[in-house]
């Protein structure tokens, strides 16, 4: 059995280096009689188009609802004890209220006008307890190949959020011609 950790340290080094999309299965997931909806966890940027693309289909063949979550992050992180009280409030607010502008602008980009579940704090518990609480079947998380110089910078949630989802994680690469494997692929139009 695999602790957590290296379940970590193991989807993160696959995730660097993936050239395609994939799913990850927690080992010990057991489908739903019922599926429930399909979750997409988005960002308002270029990955998350083609994660939301591929969950509309996978929601569509499942014939269940697609919900769109946003974790908004804290401002408190970045300024730390410098801001206190009204202030922080003030200010989270107000980052609160413009992450909700650029996203809605976003999904409006993309014709996307599926519920929108989003809230201030970390990605990693709010896609956990939203998972729990909506009774998902499936998660779909957009991701791309970075460079080395960007991932040395840049931490990456992504196999830590994948490791402490209790369902079927499937992880869309930018650029990537085809969704994962068992993922319905786009139906040519009739007309």
């Amino acid at each position: 059995r695999v602790d957590r950790r290296q379940r970590q340290m193991c989807i993160r080094d696959r995730i660097r280096h993936a050239p395609c999309s994939m799913v990850v299965v927690p080992a010990d997931w057991t489908p739903l009689p019922q599926p429930g909806p399909v979750i997409v966890i988005v960002t308002p940027d270029e990955e998350s188009k083609r994660a939301i693309e591929v969950a509309q289909r996978a929601a569509q063949a499942l014939e269940v609802e697609l919900v769109v979550a946003h974790a908004i992050g804290d401002p408190a992180a970045r300024v730390g004890p410098y801001y206190t009280g009204p202030q922080l409030d003030s200010m989270r607010a107000e980052h609160e209220e413009a992450d909700h502008e650029r996203m809605r602008a976003f999904l409006d980009s993309i014709s996307c006008s599926k519920r929108v579940v989003s809230r201030m704090g970390d990605v990693r518990a709010f896609a956990a307890e939203l998972t729990r609480d909506e009774d998902a079947s499936l998660v779909f998380l957009g991701a791309h190949r970075r460079p080395l110089g960007e991932r040395l910078l840049t931490p990456e949630f992504r196999g830590d959020l994948v490791a402490h989802l209790p369902v079927p994680v499937a992880l869309i690469v930018s650029g990537s011609s085809s969704p994962p494997a068992g993922v319905a692929p786009e139906k040519p139009d009739a007309s």
